[in-house]
């Protein structure tokens, strides 16, 4: 990436001085950012808003169709502040939260600033209500409505990474359960025609799971709903348990999709050959859709036509974890994932090759690609999507002022 054309006339720029030199302490930077091409570029780019999704540093925009969570505006390249200016900065914020909190503090106290006439008493007696608020309130509304979201931001993020991580360990049960059987648990356990039973997945990949004992309770040639398997529903693992929404007790929402081309298909137990889409295109399992009971072979039944939004969590709607056939997890956004590439994804030997982590659709934060692997492609075409919106919130009033 070459600045040769970046004008500097007019503004203040943080790495370049007015004649088009770079400041001191951006050299380094720029040499790093020139070394690099428009491509490269933006693939961190993409990395970055993946990541930034996954940890859920997002905001809320309310009544939008295209989603309610969006990513916090990002610029790759940062902004050095060399640290003589910080040193400026802080000690001028330290400066006016002093000064602010003075002034709170002596109007609902001493008065002073009243009586010694710095402010007339009837600005501040005379005011009503409203204004007051906004006074009093204005001064911390932005430290408030950052550190309120900020914490609730953090609880999703880390909620989202502890579904992920269960993800993984299901993933790792998957593929220890291929090693000791040569084929993937079938969506009920059967493994030919004319076997009894019929047990999710779920349960046949217990024992990979730590959770051998619970394994032994069950019997294998009885179906789900059985007496004695029924009663084993309430001892669902912790694993099963989704941190970012609730569920009945004994249903999950960790499932798979159930259909022909899926990984989880009915009367079949898979291999990982037949998976010729490539593991790291195929989903294997995920976090989403309505949730069931874990010990039932009950999962999402796949025709195709999964609509993307049908797959959200209650009170996530922006996006699902979901568990390539690779054992790596990945992070879905459900508003800008086209139906065509989730559904292409789904398949395990549909002959595509796709980047499911580039979003497309509507809200669009980057180009989508769908690269077929037959011959005579026209090539990929990109996608483009509207900007985000922003909201605001409401503070509490301050209590009301006495007279002096």
């Amino acid at each position: 990436m070459q600045f040769g054309a970046y004008e500097t006339h007019g503004f203040y720029d943080e790495m370049f001085d007015p004649g088009g030199r770079p400041r001191p302490h951006a050299r380094l930077l720029l040499e790093t950012v020139e070394a690099l091409t428009d491509g490269h570029l933006l693939r961190y780019k993409h990395a970055a808003e993946r990541l930034l999704l996954q940890m859920g540093i997002t905001f809320n925009v309310y009544g939008d169709s295209a989603g309610t969570e969006r990513i916090f505006p990002f610029d790759l390249i940062p902004r050095i502040v060399p640290a003589e200016e910080w040193d400026l900065i802080e000690r001028g914020l330290k400066q006016r939260i002093h000064a602010l909190n003075a002034f709170i503090d002596d109007i609902y106290h001493d008065q002073k600033i009243l009586k010694d006439g710095a402010i007339p008493s009837e600005v501040i007696l005379s005011a009503d209500r409203a204004t007051l608020t906004n006074a009093v309130v204005s001064g911390y509304a932005t430290v408030l409505g950052v550190l309120f979201d900020s914490v609730g931001k953090v609880r999703t993020a880390a909620a989202r990474m502890s579904g992920s991580n269960n993800l993984k360990q299901i993933g790792l049960a998957m593929f220890n359960y291929e090693t000791a059987n040569q084929v993937f648990p079938s969506p009920d356990g059967k493994r030919k025609p004319g076997d009894k039973g019929g047990l999710s997945w779920r349960v046949h990949i217990l024992p990979y799971l730590e959770q051998q004992a619970l394994y032994k309770e069950f019997k294998l040639d009885e179906p789900w709903d059985s007496p004695n398997n029924k009663k084993l529903i309430d001892k669902m693992p912790q694993i099963y348990v989704s941190p970012l929404a609730a569920a009945p007790p004994g249903e999950t929402f960790y499932q798979g999709f159930v259909g022909k081309g899926a990984f989880f298909e009915p009367g079949k137990s898979l291999r990982l050959p037949d998976i010729t889409d490539g593991t790291s295109n195929t989903i294997m399992a995920i976090e989403g859709g309505q949730p069931v009971i874990w010990t039932k072979p009950d999962d999402i039944p796949f025709d195709g036509k999964i609509d993307p939004k049908s797959l959200a969590l209650p009170g996530q709607p922006f996006g699902i974890n979901a568990l390539m056939a690779d054992g790596s997890v990945r992070f879905i956004n459900l508003n800008s994932t086209s139906a065509a590439k989730l559904n292409a994804a789904i398949t395990r030997a549909g002959g595509e090759t796709i980047y499911l982590d580039d979003p497309d659709g509507p809200g669009a934060a980057v180009p989508d690609f769908i690269v077929p692997k037959t011959p005579g492609d026209a090539g990929p075409v990109p996608k483009k999507s509207a900007p985000p919106k922003g909201g605001k919130r409401d503070l509490p009033a301050p209590p009301p002022i006495k007279k002096p």
